[in-house]
Order: structure tokens, then C-alpha cells, then sequence
């Protein structure tokens, strides 16, 4: 068994990354974590930023407004989210997480 990512995942990674280091940097900061209304409002302009990008729902079928991103194309994502520091799938979490 081979783990090493191919080509073209480290490909998708460099663009992820760099879409990343573009978009991150003009978020407003996060709001404190209690205050609900303005959660929703900031994970919502995340999501609707994700999705525009091609990044929301990666590993859903295209067909259904996703990305169909293999396994390991969806932990890159992970990955990279993470390393940068992404807003996390918060208010809009039940369909990605529960569902994708």
C-alpha cells in the first residue's frame, strides 16, 4: 500500500493552500463564541466564501453542489484548514458533518 499523496492531490493541497493564504487574511475576527446571532452570520459568510471557491461540501457529489473530492483530497482539506488556522464549520455544521 502506497500513502503517499499522487500528483495531483499535492496539486489540489498548493491550491487549497494558497486560496487559503489569500482569503484568510480579510476575515473580520471571530466573534465570541456565545454571542449566537453573529456566529451565524460570520460561519454563514465563511460557508457562502467556502462554497463560491469550490470548498464547501468538498466531498459531496457535484450534483448535489459539492466538490466529489476523493477521501484523501477531503483530508487535505482537513489538513490545511487546520495548519492555517480556518474559521471551523460551526452554525451550518449538520449537513456537512452529519451528513457529508
Amino acid at each position: 500500500m502506497d500513502l503517499r499523496y499522487t500528483a495531483e492531490e499535492e496539486r489540489f493541497r498548493a491550491e487549497l493552500r494558497a486560496w487559503l493564504e489569500q482569503v484568510l487574511p480579510t476575515l473580520p475576527p471571530e466573534p465570541d463564541r456565545n454571542d449566537w446571532p453573529a456566529r451565524r452570520v460570520y460561519d454563514t459568510a465563511w460557508q457562502r466564501m467556502l462554497f463560491d471557491a469550490g470548498y464547501a461540501g468538498i466531498n459531496w457529489p457535484v450534483e448535489y453542489g459539492g466538490r466529489g473530492a476523493s477521501p484523501s483530497q477531503h483530508l487535505i482539506f482537513l489538513q490545511e484548514t487546520e495548519r492555517l488556522h480556518a474559521p471551523y464549520v460551526g452554525a451550518n455544521f449538520v449537513g456537512l458533518l452529519h451528513a457529508g
